[in-house]
């Protein structure tokens, strides 16, 4: 998991020890981020779907800009 230019966090799985698109989800927060605010962000990977969710602040982010 990292923060990327522009409010964007990353999330990257590897279940082999390889890198590939389909394992990362880059996502944008709905409100943004606040300079001096904690959040609680999480990132899970659903192995049987093969899917990869982010939540913030317990929500789901649902507007995945690559998956």
């Amino acid at each position: 998991m990292d923060l990327r230019p522009g409010d964007l966090m990353g999330f990257i799985v590897s279940p082999d020890g390889g890198f590939t698109d389909e394992n990362l989800l880059e996502v944008s927060p709905p409100s943004g981020l606040q300079v001096g605010r904690w959040y609680h962000v999480a990132g899970v990977y659903d192995a049987e779907q093969r899917r990869l969710l982010a939540y913030m602040d317990g929500d789901l982010i649902e507007r995945p800009l690559s998956a």
